[in-house]
């Protein structure tokens, strides 16, 4: 047999309609990519404030300016004091605990620091927090897992947006809990606000890698 007269597989399978395949399969994944969005549902079901303008519910809402790509989110109310601040004792009081509203694998958490124009926004700026993962809502049991993150003060700037810290991939969570650590020394410790990122189920991307695969079966058997 003469070289040229060898058959080779189809080889055609990224050229007119496998290229259009391709591109489809490709944008969904796209999609089940950028699913790993914010978690809309969450609220704070525990933690404590040194008054009720400070209280922990401020760390998901007032004060943030929520526009395209949660990492362009800006907290752009820096005046004190106001109502757009986590403030307690730190201490014992220093904690908070977030009810996702739902079950999720949380891939990213998204953190504005205590972000004030005042003189002791870096002392009393979080510096390192310890986020504890549960499957339920009650925390010390044995399905917690937890990740301690280090954190830079807020900037005090209208520009601000905040920190976003890749996690090691927690899944079944349905509560976390926040514990300030230490922060820059001062009496109290503060905060602005908080967000987590879910990333997409497994069962997501096997969806897209079947749809992709079934194409190219198709494809090459038309070959």
């Amino acid at each position: 047999m003469k070289p040229q007269d060898a058959k080779f597989p189809n080889t055609s399978f990224f050229t007119n309609a496998g290229r259009l395949a391709a591109l489809a399969a490709g944008m969904l994944l796209a999609t089940c990519m950028a699913s790993a969005a914010v978690i809309t549902t969450m609220t704070v079901s525990g933690g404590t404030g040194f008054s009720a303008e400070t209280a922990p519910d401020r760390l998901i809402g007032p004060g943030i300016t929520a526009s395209g790509d949660v990492t362009t989110w800006t907290h752009t109310n820096t005046s004190w004091p106001s109502d757009v601040h986590w403030l307690t004792v730190f201490g014992s009081d220093s904690w908070v605990e977030f009810d996702l509203g739902g079950t999720y694998t949380v891939g990213t958490a998204h953190i504005w620091n205590f972000n004030t124009s005042e003189a002791d926004r870096a002392a009393r700026s979080a510096s390192t927090v310890r986020l504890i993962f549960s499957e339920n809502s009650t925390f010390g049991d044995a399905d917690d897992s937890f990740q301690d993150l280090s954190l830079s003060p807020g900037t005090g700037l209208t520009t601000y947006t905040g920190e976003h810290i890749a996690l090691t991939q927690v899944s079944d969570v349905t509560n976390i809990r926040l514990e300030i650590l230490t922060n820059g020394g001062n009496t109290f410790a503060a905060m602005s606000e908080v967000r987590f990122s879910a990333i997409p189920e497994p069962s997501s991307f096997a969806l897209v890698a079947g749809m992709f695969g079934l194409t190219c079966v198709r494809r090459r058997r038309r070959g």
